[in-house]
């Protein structure tokens, strides 16, 4: 039996008082006896005190992590990523002039901040396995009875552009911040460069077709600010008419094919795109196609409509790096793979596309 002694014959422990049914803690002239005092001579005997018990493995690096750990939700995130430089705008817009050359700091804040929180969706997406998706809507308004919903769905698709988008827009506004500093309207520059990517970042995460139209167009507007920058030039007026009038003109058949997809399969939802066009009118979907195609050829500069990209150069080297690397030209690349199975379904907006491409 522990504490006795059994060299000495002692099988027991004595005065060893048999239980009363109270509580140890009831009882004031009793106290729990516990092994390691080390107030007693002979460290191996009993005592009163207890002594500190180590933890157990791995129990103190688990609740380290579990009290510094942030559980934040993916839709949190998602809708950071156009929120940061949506702020930057704001910011820059209201206070810019007074910064002066510190402006930058607040766009580079901005798109670093975005940065991390896309790296942390694309994280989460691969997490979650093939078809693991973040989808979140709210009721914004009622057209003809049927409800227009506002939200986010990240898919592996968007998730992906949005790294690659937040990368390039990463290392462009780090060159922008030597490139542009000491000109006059310094903060104004950062201001609607920060829209920009408010406008593409809002665009990726859109949920369904009318939230894609409308941040598609504020960045076709953003692109004509930032072109024109320098509008004391004659070049620089000239090229961002140019680019303004021909990317509306492939912004009317965008607008036309997703009306004519509201009208006829009564929803623009994204998520829900694949399941309404299986039962939808291949000739129906063939002209809704080229529609969609038309603004996709007319934002990312291809025949015919690629006449503005050369011109866009007048505009500040950092734009025309923005513009043709990642943003604006890549969203019409984007659209269509968002919109793919329409075109999958005409069997016949595919081989079009495949020419359009080759020209």
């Amino acid at each position: 039996m522990p504490g006795a002694h059994a060299q000495r014959g002692r099988s027991h422990v004595r005065s060893l008082r048999p239980r009363d049914g109270r509580q140890a803690d009831e009882r004031d002239h009793v106290r729990t006896v516990l092994h390691g005092d080390r107030r007693r001579r002979d460290r191996r005997r009993s005592g009163t005190r207890p002594a500190v018990l180590p933890a157990p493995r791995g129990r103190g690096r688990r609740g380290i992590e579990d009290a510094r750990g942030v559980n934040v939700r993916p839709e949190i995130l998602a809708i950071a990523v156009p929120a940061l430089p949506a702020a930057s705008f704001v910011l820059l817009a209201a206070f810019g002039r007074r910064l002066g050359g510190r402006a930058h700091w607040v766009a580079l804040a901005a798109v670093f901040g975005s940065l991390a929180c896309s790296v942390a969706l694309l994280l989460h997406i691969a997490a979650g396995g093939e078809g693991a998706v973040i989808h979140a809507t709210f009721p914004w308004a009622i057209v003809g009875g049927r409800p227009v919903e506002f939200g986010v769905f990240v898919d592996g698709l968007s998730a992906s552009v949005l790294v690659m988008v937040a990368v390039v827009a990463a290392m462009v506004f780090t060159y922008a911040a030597g490139y542009m500093c000491g000109d006059e309207r310094y903060g104004w520059f950062f201001s609607a460069f920060s829209l920009f990517l408010t406008s593409m970042f809002a665009l990726v995460i859109s949920s369904n077709l009318l939230q894609v139209m409308v941040f598609w167009e504020v960045m076709g507007l953003c692109s004509y600010l930032l072109i024109g920058f320098w509008y004391e030039r004659e070049e620089s007026r000239r090229a961002c008419i140019k680019a303004f009038i021909t990317t509306r003109i492939g912004d009317m058949g965008f607008l036309a094919g997703t009306a004519l997809l509201w009208i006829r399969l009564g929803s623009l939802d994204l998520r829900e795109l694949p399941r309404l066009v299986e039962e939808a009118d291949p000739r129906f979907l063939a002209l809704a196609a080229l529609l969609l195609l038309m603004g996709a050829v007319g934002k990312s500069a291809q025949f015919p409509l690629h006449v503005w990209l050369p011109d866009a150069m007048a505009g500040p080297t950092p734009v025309s790096g923005l513009l043709h690397s990642a943003t604006m030209v890549a969203a019409g690349v984007f659209l269509v793979a968002r919109t793919y199975p329409v075109f999958e379904a005409s069997h016949f907006a595919l081989p079009f596309i495949t020419g359009v491409g080759v020209v």
